[in-house]
């Protein structure tokens, strides 16, 4: 694990099988590197996370997982199909062909940007479930507009 911003880096090693923490704080004349503990480590990495999290939940705010009428009200599924023709209507009814957790998951990972593994660990299944749900729920979608 490696972590960086301009002020500091955080990284962990196995060093004779054990897990060690370290943090350089980095400097106009140089940088100082020094051993840390995990505790310490964990803080530093959840305010690395802290944006990111932050963004995903304006995301939530706006938008639930399950509803598609925000996104449909928004016209932000229209990007998705990339092309000017599809009404809102019809982005809405190709959705519906689509079980409930692959509609889920297709606004999961398309509009909350959640990643494949961070859909799995939400969802407690694998990410070769997510990534065939994604995929079969999207080849649908194009079924229903060829």
């Amino acid at each position: 694990m490696f972590y960086k911003s301009t002020d500091y880096t955080v990284w962990m090693d196995v060093i004779d099988g054990q897990p060690r923490y370290f943090i350089r704080y980095h400097f106009q004349i140089g940088a100082l590197e020094a051993e840390i503990s995990q505790e310490i480590f964990n803080v530093y990495i959840n305010e690395f996370n802290k944006p990111i999290e932050r963004q995903r939940n304006e995301k939530r705010r706006h938008i639930e997982s399950g509803d598609i009428n925000g996104f449909l009200l928004s016209g932000n599924l229209v990007a998705l199909f990339e092309q000017d023709s599809i009404t809102k209507a019809d982005i809405e009814a190709a959705l519906k062909t689509c079980t409930p957790v692959q509609r889920k998951r297709l606004v999961q990972h398309y509009f909350q940007g959640y990643t494949f593994t961070e859909i799995a660990k939400m969802d407690g299944c694998a990410v070769a479930s997510v990534t065939e749900s994604i995929k079969s729920g999207l080849k649908k979608i194009k079924n229903y507009f060829s």
